[in-house]
């Protein structure tokens, strides 16, 4: 595979399995948020005037509060298993700027992720200790916290590695070289042959 493959596909193919994990610790916060919506929501209703930003305000609802949380995982989901199956065709320096692209809006998604249940992680931190509520369901909201800073991070990281594989676009062009009349040749994006070491020929 690494003589397939360059070290940037490399090492955006090792940061993808990262990404999995993260996303499985991101669905695991986010399932358990599902089961006690209610009692996040009752937490959120109950700090009226407090400093709450982001998507998460007083007037959530269980069924509004996680229902959105739900896109951004399998929107996240989607974006890795694309980015994967990119890279297991051979076609990365066709769809890299795509990917990019994708996981920017993933990013971004997460980044206000990560600042709305910083603000509730506090409150429900505090709602613990006041007795409110267990203390797992404290627990799955840091749960889903963590998810989402490991995935804004490693997003972040795969913008880098997947955005500066310029060498793996020329390799691929060299490797698809053709000989015409003993030269080495090769096609560029508009069709015309260049001959290698010599000049150029429309053809």
């Amino acid at each position: 595979m690494a003589g397939r493959f360059g070290p940037n596909v490399m090492a955006s193919l090792a940061l993808l399995v990262l990404g999995l994990c993260a996303w499985c610790v991101l669905l695991g916060g986010a399932a358990g948020l599902q089961h006690n919506g209610a009692a996040v929501a009752s937490v959120l209703n109950a700090s009226k005037g407090t400093a709450i930003t982001g998507d998460l305000t007083y007037t959530t609802t269980s069924r509004h509060f996680i229902s959105y949380e739900w896109f951004k995982a399998v929107l996240q989901a989607v974006v890795l298993l694309f980015a994967l199956g990119v890279i297991a065709s051979g076609q990365f320096h066709r769809f890299r700027i795509a990917i990019c692209c994708l996981l920017a809006v993933t990013t971004v998604l997460f980044c206000d992720a990560c600042q709305t249940f910083y603000y509730l992680r506090r409150q429900t931190d505090a709602a613990e200790k006041a007795g409110m509520i267990p203390r797992h369901i404290a627990m799955q909201v840091r749960t889903y916290w963590a998810g989402c800073i490991m995935t804004a991070a490693i997003n972040l990281a795969l913008i880098v590695t997947i955005g500066s594989g310029l060498s793996e676009a020329r390799h691929h062009i060299d490797a698809h070289s053709t000989t015409v009349g003993g030269k080495p040749y090769r096609s560029d994006t508009a069709g015309i042959e260049h001959p290698v070491g010599g000049h150029s020929t429309v053809v």
